[in-house]
């Protein structure tokens, strides 16, 4: 949204995505590497608007608990949710996805190893 800072949109984002409280994340960092892609199929909102999309990748600090993370009151993108190391994470990632993100994964454990 255009009235929030692009931190407060990624807090607003984490917390809406996880139906959990913006008070439980604070930005740790935002990482440089940006993933842009053109859709495959364009969803009805962006016809005639847009091709695709940019993402910024960020590191956010949850300090709830697990039992905070509510996905009934989230936006719904989720069925479940799992804490994973970044070997998991990219054995999850959608394949066609992953090269997007493997430039943010590294630049995340290059943060997390020199912090």
């Amino acid at each position: 949204e255009k009235e929030f800072s692009i931190e407060d949109n990624a807090i607003k984002e984490a917390s809406e995505e996880l139906g959990c409280p913006k008070d439980r994340f604070k930005i740790f960092s935002k990482l440089l590497h940006t993933h842009r892609y053109d859709f495959a199929v364009t969803p009805d909102y962006a016809l005639g608007k847009y091709r695709g999309q940019q993402q910024t990748f960020w590191l956010i600090e949850f300090s709830g608990q697990d039992s905070d993370i509510n996905l009934e009151q989230s936006e719904k993108e989720f069925q479940s949710w799992i804490w994973a190391d970044l070997s998991k994470v990219r054995s999850m990632a959608e394949p066609k996805r992953l090269p997007g993100y493997e430039p943010a994964l590294t630049e995340f454990e290059q943060k997390i190893l020199n912090s």
